[in-house]
């Protein structure tokens, strides 16, 4: 079983580079400017998601919920019917049972509403409430501070490299 918040140890050892240095001498094969490339995105996309939904823990609210309301408010915005819970797993690659969770939680706190679809009691859509609304306006401003505040140090040239060099990375056949 994989966990989502374990670490690669090569990420939090301030040895990184010695110890690819040396695992060098014993895999000759290894490409270790790529290994510290690997670490050092990490590290960083670690560091700015941290900063980035910061302001959604002083709201006491989860990243994953913050998704779910954003799911949604983006649904709404682009005019499309209330999508079902499958539907916003998808969109968010999580399992059911986690969206039904998820969905539980918010569901509790009157920020969604489930309901049914024609006369199949099992199809459900998913609906912002006024307070899920409220909720998500009130959420974006800090959490798109943060955004800015994350990459201020960037200039628009570097950010526009930055884009290209990740979209290059995600482009790749994740099969291979």
């Amino acid at each position: 079983m994989v966990v989502d918040n374990m670490r690669d140890p090569l990420i939090t050892s301030p040895y990184r580079r010695t110890l690819l240095q040396q695992a060098l001498s014993r895999f000759p094969d290894l490409d270790i400017s790529a290994i510290d490339a690997s670490a050092i995105l990490e590290i960083a996309a670690q560091k700015v998601r941290a900063l980035i939904f910061a302001p959604l823990s002083e709201q006491g609210i989860s990243q994953a919920r913050y998704w779910v309301l954003m799911c949604l408010s983006l649904e709404e915005q682009l005019g499309n019917e209330p999508p079902s819970p499958s539907v916003i797993a998808d969109c968010l690659n999580v399992t059911r049972a986690t969206m039904t969770q998820l969905l539980d939680g918010l569901e509790h706190e009157g920020l969604v509403e489930r309901r049914p679809v024609g006369n199949d009691r099992r199809a459900q859509a998913i609906h912002l409430t006024e307070d899920g609304r409220t909720l998500f306006e009130r959420l974006v401003p800090p959490v798109a501070a943060q955004v800015a505040h994350v990459f201020a140090p960037l200039t628009l040239a570097e950010r526009q490299t930055l884009i290209e060099l990740l979209s290059k990375l995600a482009a790749q056949d994740a099969a291979r």
